[in-house]
């Protein structure tokens, strides 16, 4: 059984906070580009809330979710940079609160979202993910049929694989990564936009309409390449 030395976990989950820090800054700068590139309800209130910020309670938000990210040894990380304080808790507590009683809102009006729009096409939209993804995410693996599947990409000795998901009806696409050493040793699990920002758990198109399918491949894929051209960095051995 393959383990991941604590030496090489601990340095990568170190280096990926210290990524995320500049990726809130450019989100901050960019006036929230790429969440607000994803349309579903969820991305739509979080970008609501999160422009309706002052500057100085987006920069104790954005600590408190890099530093709370449900990913990886907070306890390293945590000691490294002084750990979660009471008022960034707070912070992203009421972030999270006041976001999801919007998407409640909205689910419950059915004003907006994937309950009243004319809904994206499956089969153009897996042909254009799997078009856009074909050079850039590795080696294609069939994983649950036609509208679920992953690739596979060697970085050194490690493998990373993109798995995408376009089974569920309400959730249009769903899409993250994962880092393996080996079968059986992983070092991170379901990284995605909203993941890594520490947001939530998972990253999906949910209010995609016809004729927008195209797009929404071409976002998937500066989305992955975002982070795969990114990770080599993080995974440097210590």
């Amino acid at each position: 059984m393959t383990a991941i030395p604590d030496q090489v976990l601990n340095s990568f989950h170190v280096r990926l906070f210290h990524w995320v820090e500049r990726e809130w800054a450019d989100e901050v700068r960019s006036r929230f580009e790429r969440l607000s590139s994803v349309p579903s309800v969820e991305s739509e209130a979080f970008v609501a809330v999160l422009r309706g910020l002052p500057s100085e309670r987006l920069e104790i938000l954005t600590k408190a979710l890099n530093k709370g990210r449900p990913m990886g040894p907070r306890a390293v990380v945590g000691d490294l940079m002084g750990g979660v304080t009471d008022v960034e808790r707070r912070e992203a507590e009421l972030f999270r609160k006041t976001a999801w009683t919007r998407t409640s809102a909205r689910t419950l009006s059915g004003s907006t979202g994937a309950w009243t729009i004319k809904r994206a096409r499956r089969s153009v939209l897996r042909k254009a993910v799997r078009d856009a993804l074909r050079d850039l995410a590795g080696d294609f693996q069939e994983f649950g049929g036609d509208d679920e599947w992953r690739y596979q990409k060697m970085l050194g000795r490690w493998t990373v694989y993109t798995h995408v998901d376009l089974s569920d009806r309400q959730q249009q696409l769903v899409y993250d990564h994962t880092i393996r050493l080996g079968d059986d040793a992983s070092l991170m699990e379901s990284i995605s936009l909203m993941s890594w920002l520490g947001i939530v758990g998972s990253t999906r198109w949910n209010t995609l309409s016809t004729g927008h399918e195209l797009e929404a491949a071409m976002v998937l894929r500066g989305l992955c390449e975002h982070f795969l051209t990114a990770l080599p960095a993080m995974l440097e051995d210590p």
